[in-house]
């Protein structure tokens, strides 16, 4: 209970850091709004037939490509902000004051991590409030327990990645091939600016590597065509899978980050 407390204290921590740059917080909500403008009048050139790959989710560009971009928040949250944040804790010194206390740094780290997660739900909400008042997106036929369900996996499957992502920036403290390789690969094959079924075929098997691919599949059926659990279930039980794997790693590749600092004096450094 002492650790819960704890990691929602960091959480307290991150969002009031968050909200004090009043100007950044709203260029972002701006940001949301032109970004849903553009994609708005390019989904107007976009064909809408019966054989439009497009067909499998409702048949509208928009819509389908609304979810991805605002979906992607997350991909990007775990590729970047948690690794900058965990860097940036490490430069104030605040990691090395941490460990000086009965606080675990795993425990600060998801902490941290609570709140990028629920920021970036935020912004997932913005984009989809934003595409319904503006430009027509409807809701009316959402599922949303089982949007829900896909969220909460797919924050478990990310979060894993942007962990390993994070502890290769506390020990090297440079670039990360990691984050760049696999947040450009998982953008073009992950289905989040089109379908995966355009891709070639060689190259389609490829896009189930990433969780991405699975959870905005989901969260598209859910969201767009009302799809419930049962309809929903092996894009579901994969993204489990992900789920399972990614935290165990991501806990491992931090605890190992964390003695590689402690070891060489880094824990503060600059």
């Amino acid at each position: 209970m002492n650790h819960l407390r704890s990691a929602f204290a960091v959480a307290g921590k991150e969002m009031r850091l968050a909200l004090s740059y009043r100007l950044s917080f709203m260029m972002g909500v701006v940001g949301s709004f032109l970004g849903a403008a553009m994609f708005y009048f390019l989904a107007q050139l976009v064909h809408h037939g019966p054989s439009s790959p497009l067909a499998a989710y409702g048949g509208d560009y928009f819509s389908f490509v609304i979810i991805g971009i605002a979906f992607q928040s997350y991909l990007g949250l775990s590729m970047d902000t948690m690794a900058s944040s965990l860097r940036r804790e490490q430069l104030l010194g605040t990691l090395e004051s941490v460990a000086a206390t009965r606080t675990p740094l795993t425990v600060f780290a998801i902490g941290g991590a609570l709140w990028q997660f629920v920021f970036a739900s935020y912004r997932v909400l913005v984009y989809l409030v934003f595409g319904w008042l503006f430009f027509g997106l409807s809701l009316a036929d959402a599922n949303l327990p089982a949007a829900l369900l896909v969220l909460l996996l797919s924050m478990l499957a990310f979060a894993g990645v942007g962990v390993v992502s994070g502890s290769f920036i506390l020990v090297f403290k440079q670039g990360d091939p990691i984050r760049w390789l696999y947040g450009s690969a998982a953008t073009l094959l992950g289905g989040v600016y089109f379908p995966v079924a355009m891709l070639p075929d060689w190259l389609r098997p490829f896009s189930a590597a990433f969780p991405i691919t699975h959870a905005l599949e989901a969260m598209r059926k859910a969201v767009l065509m009302g799809a419930g659990v049962g309809r929903l279930s092996t894009e579901l039980l994969v993204l489990a899978g992900f789920a399972a794997v990614s935290v165990p790693a991501g806990t491992l590749a931090f605890r190992w980050a964390l003695r590689r600092i402690r070891i060489d004096g880094s824990l503060g450094s600059h």
